[in-house]
């Protein structure tokens, strides 16, 4: 068993021991979901509490429209809760393919995973939600706002909040929602 000491060769001890953990951010691991309080407004912007909006859908309940799989795709971003996401996303995802994967490119688990440590979500508005050309397609325009949050400079540090839109496509398969792909057009 490794001894923690300070640099001047002493030991720590129980309280010095427990904020020199907590300092060094519990070590490498997978990536921790980011908590947020289910009396919490939820991060789609809905007005609702979490737990009563997105929580559902991450806890397993479908959502029943293509506007309600995106506040809750987002509101996963917000939380880093990168397997909701890889979930409901439509088997013809490109970066969903082992393809990817066996070219050496980033898989979509990689991509979550990275966009949820290195952005801090702040604000997502709805532009707006149209039909498909049947049933089983659908379209969700949105903005969200965004500050980079896993990277060092200025820039880099959450000085400049950043913007982007996106028109969304969605597919209902074996009788769910599921998200296919998306045009972005980033602004500043």
């Amino acid at each position: 068993m490794h001894r923690l000491r300070q640099p001047g060769g002493m030991r720590l001890q129980g309280r010095q021991r427990r904020q020199l953990a907590v300092a060094a951010g519990g070590g490498f691991g997978k990536p921790k979901e980011k908590a947020l309080s289910k009396q919490k407004a939820c991060p789609c912007g809905s007005g609702q509490a979490f737990k009563e909006c997105c929580q559902r859908y991450h806890d397993g309940e479908l959502p029943e429209t293509p506007e309600k799989l995106m506040r809750s795709r987002y509101s996963a971003y917000v939380k880093g809760n990168w397997a909701y996401v890889v979930d409901t996303t439509h088997p013809e995802n490109p970066l969903l393919t082992d393809e990817a994967a066996q070219a050496g490119k980033p898989t979509l688990k990689d991509d979550v995973i990275a966009t949820c440590e290195k952005l801090g979500f702040e604000k997502l508005k709805i532009l707006s939600v149209e039909p498909g050309k049947d049933d089983d397609e659908g379209f969700v325009t949105f903005q969200a706002w965004f500050k980079n949050v896993g990277q060092m400079g200025q820039r880099a540090q959450g000085w400049h909040t950043q913007t982007f839109v996106e028109r969304s496509r969605f597919l209902r398969h074996d009788g769910r929602w599921l998200y296919v792909d998306g045009e972005q057009d980033w602004k500043r």
